[in-house]
């Protein structure tokens, strides 16, 4: 005799969590980029000091990218940010955004990071941001075009 059994709801395993941590000391670019990753589906770390960020990265799940300025005011910059994140996740996107320097070949090639100067020009930011984070898109609402500079 087979025994009925109620039905099972098949759904399908929980994508992994991705989770960004933004590091700026500009509350207003600090908000609209997490509100873009956010927007995406990215579970968002929004900090405004390096000392916050390595306490940030010390958290579970790692990080599947950073997002960090370079001049952060006192305390450490966004450069010793990233030469943390790139020791601890050597294959992690790290995203460097600056309106005070301008690229330097060196610096993302030793970082293996890739460098925009502020303002920000968000269609060519979040393309990039998609082809480095696997599995994420934006919505098409994303791209505002009174917000597509940020500095």
């Amino acid at each position: 005799m087979v025994e009925a059994r109620p039905a099972q709801a098949l759904t399908p395993p929980a994508s992994p969590v991705r989770r960004a941590i933004i590091l700026d000391d500009d509350p207003a670019v600090l908000a609209i980029l997490a509100e873009t990753l956010v927007g995406a589906g990215l579970a968002v770390c929004a900090v405004g000091s390096a000392d916050a960020a390595f306490v940030a990265m010390g958290g579970l799940p790692a990080p599947s990218i950073l997002i960090t300025d370079i001049d952060l005011g006192a305390g450490p910059n966004g450069i010793a940010v990233a030469e943390r994140a790139r020791a601890q996740w050597p294959a992690m996107p790290i995203f460097i955004v600056s309106g005070g320097q301008i690229g330097d070949v060196s610096l993302e090639s030793r970082l293996q990071a890739r460098f925009f100067p502020k303002p920000i020009r968000m269609v060519a930011f979040l393309a990039a941001l998609t082809d480095a984070v696997s599995g994420m898109t934006f919505p098409a609402q994303t791209v505002r075009p009174h917000r597509s500079d940020m500095s």
